[in-house]
């Protein structure tokens, strides 16, 4: 209802993510053409072009924000009245978030994918992957919001986060693979990239979709390392939840 309350942004959103996907393609087309090679690191532009539409389109369903809105919940002074009531507020939050997801999902996200699946049909295997990509889907959104909200928990301890939220949203970008696909990566820091958790976001669902010679035990396995990843951070949310509701610093409101 809030989302819909807002239809400006919607035009907006639908029209931005159009305009990203149409420079996109221009962009890739620039460097696979002055590169020596038809391929990169073993992916086409093809490949390339459709890894980043899928990325993008999960990064309009995913992305939270949620960090920014406790941000200001924080600052105000509403966490006051929000820890006293008898509910959990990263479940609230979540709660918040799943109903925000649902909307992109059917006014932004699906439409823009039905488009790419259209004009790329080629890369997009829809089968018995199906089964790996639907839980897939909802562990990197979990991942996701865990890790906004564990960032989000540094408004407790300063008066000005929008910078933080800032370089989140630009580190996790950069190295999730929803500006660059991870397989471009060098291969040292591609190393390190497969044992952080920003892959669990966009690269995992992504591979699902486009990647043809996963079979099952390696789709089980890319499952396994999100839902290991949902767990630490679920944990790890929790544990600095739990010490920063103890400092209250009320900055406004």
């Amino acid at each position: 209802m809030r989302n819909m309350a807002f239809r400006s942004s919607f035009f907006f959103s639908i029209g931005g993510n159009l305009l990203f996907i149409f420079l996109l393609y221009f962009l890739w087309q620039a460097i696979y053409r002055g590169s020596a090679q038809p391929t990169i690191n073993g992916m086409s532009f093809h490949d390339t072009y459709l890894y980043l539409c899928i990325a993008n389109v999960l990064y309009l369903l995913f992305a939270s924000g949620v960090d920014y809105w406790m941000a200001g919940t924080i600052g105000s002074g509403d966490i006051v009245m929000t820890l006293v009531k008898p509910m959990d507020w990263q479940l609230q939050l979540m709660s918040m978030r799943l109903g925000a997801m649902a909307f992109n999902l059917l006014t932004v996200t699906v439409p823009t994918f039905i488009v790419i699946s259209i004009l790329l049909r080629p890369g997009i295997r829809l089968g018995v992957n199906l089964l790996f990509i639907l839980p897939s889907c909802a562990l990197a959104f979990t991942v996701s919001y865990l890790f906004d909200f564990f960032v989000g928990l540094i408004a407790f301890y300063t008066q000005s986060f929008w910078g933080f939220s800032m370089i989140k949203n630009y580190v996790i970008r950069a190295i999730s693979g929803s500006m660059v696909p991870l397989a471009l990566f060098p291969g040292a820091l591609r190393t390190v990239m497969d044992w952080l958790p920003f892959k669990a976001i966009y690269d995992i669902p992504t591979r699902l979709l486009m990647d043809r010679s996963l079979d099952a035990a390696g789709m089980l396995s890319a499952l396994a390392f999100q839902a290991a990843w949902a767990i630490i951070l679920f944990l790890a949310s929790r544990l600095a939840f739990n010490r920063s509701i103890q400092r209250v610093m009320i900055h406004g409101g």
